[in-house]
Formats: C-alpha cells, structure tokens, sequence
C-alpha cells in the first residue's frame, strides 16, 4: 500500500524581521505559543508584559508555524522561501522544500548585512519528523518530482 501524501496549503505569511540571532541558516517548527516566543524574544522582537501579546496571532489549536532563516548575507538581494509542504499521515513525517536567492552578478542591491527569512502558518499535524531541503539541492530536485508525479 501506498502512504498517502497531504499537501498543505500555506494559509499565511508572517512577518519577522530577523535579526543577528540568526547569522546561520536555521529553520524551526513552532507548534506552541511559548516555542514561538522564546524565538520572537531572542530575536528581538518586542514582547509585551503579557506573553504572546506581539507575536503573531496564531491559533495553536489548529496551526503551527514554519520558519526558515537563510541567515547573514552581506547584501540585499538575497531571499529566502518556502515553497511547498507535504505531510504523511503513514508516518506523521513532514518535508518542507524552500529556495534560496542570491543577487545577480549584475544587479545592484544595497551594502548592507541582511537576515532573509521566510515564516509562514500551515494547519497543524502531528509530526515525528521534519525534513527540509533546498529545491536546488539533489534531494529537493528529486522530492519536487515524486510530488509532481504523486498527483
């Protein structure tokens, strides 16, 4: 029998303004108000005296977070996005594939350091294990096919 692969349809983006807390390339999953906090906080992004009172609204009941730093770049024109989720309820697994941009040889971006991220909200699932993977990597290439060719 054949596992049964869900696509989740990303139902928000969320906006973060990373800072030098993510000078690496890091991604996270966040399925609780606190997880998301502590990150927001270290981040800093403010947080109110009340817990949770500046994060992002997000029922947690029934979505969880997604959130992929690119890390510092020593320009703009660097980016950074997910672009497909896929779930197995078989295996309660989960692949998340982004993509990663850099400027063109030639084009003009601002002389700045930047923390491209990407963070968006999809409906919670139960999961045991994530695994995310560049769209550009052989890896990625090859699970954006078996995800073509599953439909």
């Amino acid at each position: 029998m054949q596992a049964v692969i869900l696509m989740l349809t990303i139902l928000r983006t969320v906006a973060w303004v990373p800072g030098h807390q993510h000078d690496k390339a890091e991604q996270f999953v966040f399925q609780s108000e606190d997880e998301l906090a502590k990150v927001w906080q270290a981040d800093g992004q403010k947080l109110a005296e009340k817990p949770g009172a500046d994060t992002p609204a997000v029922d947690f009941k029934k979505e969880m977070v997604l959130a992929a730093f690119k890390g510092q770049c020593n320009s703009g024109g660097h980016s950074i996005a997910i672009e497909k989720v896929a779930y197995s309820a078989d295996d309660k697994g989960m692949v998340v594939i982004f993509r990663q941009r850099g400027p063109g040889k030639d084009d003009m971006v601002t002389q700045a350091l930047t923390f491209p991220a990407h963070v968006i909200v999809v409906e919670k699932k139960e999961i045991k294990q994530v695994e995310w993977l560049d769209a550009d990597s052989a890896n990625g290439k090859a699970a954006l096919e078996a995800l073509r060719t599953a439909k």
